[in-house]
């Protein structure tokens, strides 16, 4: 290949998308359509955060606010999660997980374990640290924002 072609390898948003598709597959495989990522993601996120507002949530895991609000929604009416309204801003909801949102979050978390295991299985583990620092680096600067 001459130095003017463009190989594949050489782009990265075209490798970041091939990793994707891989996770998705995996996760698909793994999870069987229990949960979707950006729903694990909310699940796991209010685990951690019980009680915060949906905009922070959506900023959280990174969902525009009409997909985090379907999400949320779909979440609600499976009654894994529950929305109150805020007592200090009565035009604020704030989000925490049920008794049965805290139980799938529990059932699923070894399956989205397998799930980053066999996506990174390839690396040792002292490259899986790194690459989890680079791509924590990456997202830190937001490129393209």
């Amino acid at each position: 290949m001459g130095d003017d072609e463009i190989s594949i390898h050489s782009m990265p948003g075209f490798m970041i998308r091939r990793l994707h598709q891989l996770h998705d597959s995996i996760w698909e495989k793994e999870l069987g359509g229990v949960f979707t990522p950006p729903q694990f993601g909310v699940l796991a996120t209010l685990a951690a955060r019980p009680g915060i507002h949906q905009q922070k949530l959506c900023s959280l895991v990174a969902l525009d606010s009409s997909t985090g609000s379907d999400v949320v929604n779909r979440l609600i009416r499976a009654g894994l999660i529950r929305r109150r309204r805020d007592e200090h801003d009565r035009r604020r909801y704030l989000l925490e997980l049920t008794a049965k949102g805290r139980a799938s979050l529990t059932e699923t978390a070894p399956s989205v374990v397998e799930v980053n295991a066999r996506l990174t299985r390839a690396l040792p583990e002292s490259d899986r640290a790194a690459l989890l620092a680079h791509i924590d680096r990456i997202l830190s600067e937001e490129p393209g924002r």
